[in-house]
């Protein structure tokens, strides 16, 4: 499939960011989604697709990983992670088991530029922190 790749880049910049939302609550993109066959998954998802974190405690990349999982099918799938940058308060107040709810605030749309093509994002508002 071929792609004008500067319109796409033009394209990527005006979609809304994390900070333009006003909602209350702890805003986040989540990342990873285009690793581990991810995409099909979130594909499907839509605004009403039930979403939750995961404590991931044995994670060799990051000992504050915070997982997200979708319910897809009546399954709890991983469409990604908390980035690194904004997980370790998350992280804790999962450990000291606080009562924290996510859902979906919007879906977007950007160039992954690894295979250079349109992938499908998720940010997510969490509740509780």
């Amino acid at each position: 499939m071929n792609f004008d790749l500067n319109a796409l880049r033009s394209f990527a910049k005006q979609i809304k960011t994390e900070e333009d939302a006003p909602v209350d609550g702890f805003v986040s993109k989540v990342v990873g989604v285009t690793f581990d066959n991810r995409q099909p998954i979130i594909n499907v998802m839509d605004m009403r697709t039930e979403v939750r974190l995961v404590r991931e405690r044995s994670n060799k990349f990051d000992f504050y990983a915070v997982g997200v999982e979708a319910k897809v099918g009546g399954k709890w799938l991983s469409v990604g992670y908390i980035p690194k940058h904004k997980n370790k308060e998350i992280a804790e107040k999962i450990d000291n088991t606080a009562d924290l709810s996510a859902k979906i605030l919007h879906f977007n749309e950007f160039l992954c530029d690894v295979v250079e093509e349109m992938s499908r994002g998720i940010t997510i508002v969490i509740e509780g922190v």
